[in-house]
């Protein structure tokens, strides 16, 4: 059954661009999503939490905004990390041979950047 579902939810072979990835992404995760939230429904239901379902849906559409908001934070911060280090041609052809600590050092500081704004997000949802 699981199987079945993900290949409905996967995008059509070929497709390319930001919706067949999430539908392929999803489509991996899809089953986790569910077990999630099923456990979360029976745990409200299971403790009388009152006005559980409510502050369950609360959640989920507050961590889903925390998340899109912390991957366009990491989008447009990297796009003017990207146009502060602007590169002429020259330098980027030097940069291009494998082993240039330069170009190490700026996939480094792209990686920091993102984990930062990750670990923001997360602070952000807990």
């Amino acid at each position: 059954m699981r199987r079945q579902v993900a290949e409905a939810i996967r995008a059509p072979a070929g497709r390319e661009g930001a919706a067949a990835r999430v539908r392929n992404r999803v489509a991996g995760l899809w089953h986790l999503l569910a077990i999630a939230l099923d456990l979360a429904l029976w745990a409200v239901w299971a403790l009388n939490i009152r006005n559980g379902y409510a502050l369950l849906l609360q959640y989920f559409v507050g961590t889903i905004a925390v998340a899109l908001i912390a991957r366009l934070a990491t989008i447009v911060v990297l796009s003017l990390i990207d146009r502060g280090f602007r590169i002429s041609p020259d330098i980027l052809q030097a940069l291009s041979r494998p082993g240039d600590p330069r170009q190490s050092l700026f996939a480094l500081l792209r990686k920091i950047v993102s984990a930062i704004i990750a670990f923001i997000g997360f602070v952000c949802i807990v």
